[in-house]
């Protein structure tokens, strides 16, 4: 054999199956920090920005959960754009802010989103519980607020409760958790 033909790579051109994707699953930056006021009373603070590493993005200053408030004995009292409850709960099984292809796609994680003004109070553990009560002034409703349902599942399932906020849309809406 022809020594050229022996080391002569063979280019067969065909279409790719492998698919690339850059997603930013909610990437955010924020800062915090908090300041003693003495007699066990802090003032505490939150910035938090969208950031997204897949180009393009939000342009509102401080669009995540930004707020002022004080902490205490008594617990804590935030105003501001924060959070709800329902997402707090979801943080644990949504990492990424229902920005995955799958889990959005599914409709398995539904968000409620930062509420741009509202009063969030969460108080401390007592015995092992905690609770929280938020107010969202009439501005910031949104029509997504529906009351709590039932959905029936499949046939012989008993159906599921849909748990919701408070509230119809125009009017002020009251979480508690």
């Amino acid at each position: 054999p022809n020594r050229s033909q022996i080391f002569k790579p063979q280019v067969t051109k065909r279409k790719s199956r492998i698919r690339t994707k850059i997603s930013d699953f909610g990437s955010f930056i924020g800062f915090k920090g908090s300041e003693d006021l003495g007699e066990g009373l802090k003032a505490v603070w939150q910035l938090e920005q969208d950031v997204s590493v897949a180009g393009g993005g939000a342009s509102q200053w401080g669009n995540r959960e930004s707020f002022i408030g004080l902490a205490g004995e008594f617990g804590t009292l935030r105003a501001g754009r924060v959070a709800n409850q329902f997402d707090d709960a979801s943080q644990a099984i949504d990492p990424w802010d229902s920005n995955n292809d799958v889990a959005s796609q599914l409709g398995i994680f539904k968000r409620h989103d930062d509420m741009s003004v509202s009063v969030r109070y969460d108080s401390p553990e007592f015995s092992g519980f905690s609770g929280s009560v938020q107010f969202v002034p009439a501005q910031n409703s949104k029509s997504a607020y529906t009351p709590a349902h039932f959905v029936q599942n499949k046939q012989n399932q008993p159906p599921t409760l849909v748990p919701a906020v408070v509230g119809k849309p125009g009017s002020d809406v009251y979480y508690a958790g």
